[in-house]
């Protein structure tokens, strides 16, 4: 009898624990970043990114990164921020899972290498890293799921796997530094 009372203590413990989330390690944002308030965000991003808040149905704004023209750029780095109701409500490990099947259903060969909850002053968010073929390019993904009152919030940052170098931390500062009002 004992044994059991000890297993039906320890088990609620042991699935609340699965579910804890890290704090994410910070990314330092430049100062000379320009700062975009938005109808429901702020967003902060390098001065030469450029902002699209028309387009797709759901996406609240896109930053570009600008071509370099010093080398053949085909592929625009990017950063969308797009806001779903979450009907039926799901969780955000639900909510991540449709956003990897999705990227695995648009790019080649992609693989999942985090799926993974965190937290920060705004409260928990799933994030999702992986990489894929995408045409004739191999990119980065990371996207990050919140949900917000009745809405699900999932920021996507994709950028060539050969810039990695050159884009990772610029679209890790800019997802780090979006607030959603």
């Amino acid at each position: 009898m004992k044994k059991i009372w000890l297993l039906l203590c320890l088990v609620p413990l042991f699935l609340v624990s699965c579910e804890s989330a890290e704090t994410e390690q910070m990314v330092d944002v430049p100062s000379d970043w320009q700062t975009i308030e938005g109808d429901g965000y702020s967003v902060k991003c390098p001065a030469n990114w450029k902002l699209d808040t028309v387009g797709e149905e759901g996406v609240v704004f896109k930053l570009l990164s600008p071509a370099d023209d010093s080398i053949k750029d085909n592929f625009a780095e990017h950063v969308r921020l797009t806001m779903t109701p979450n009907e039926p409500k799901k969780s955000l490990k639900e909510l991540a899972y449709n956003v990897e099947d999705g990227l695995k259903t648009m790019l080649a060969n992609f693989e999942v290498t985090e799926n993974k909850l965190y937290k920060d002053e705004a409260g928990k968010f799933q994030v999702t890293r992986g990489s894929g073929g995408l045409s004739v390019f191999m990119v980065s993904v990371e996207n990050r799921t919140r949900i917000i009152g009745d809405n699900a919030y999932s920021m996507m940052g994709v950028y060539e796997t050969l810039k990695s170098s050159a884009y990772q931390d610029v679209i890790l500062g800019i997802m780090q530094s979006v607030q959603i009002k």
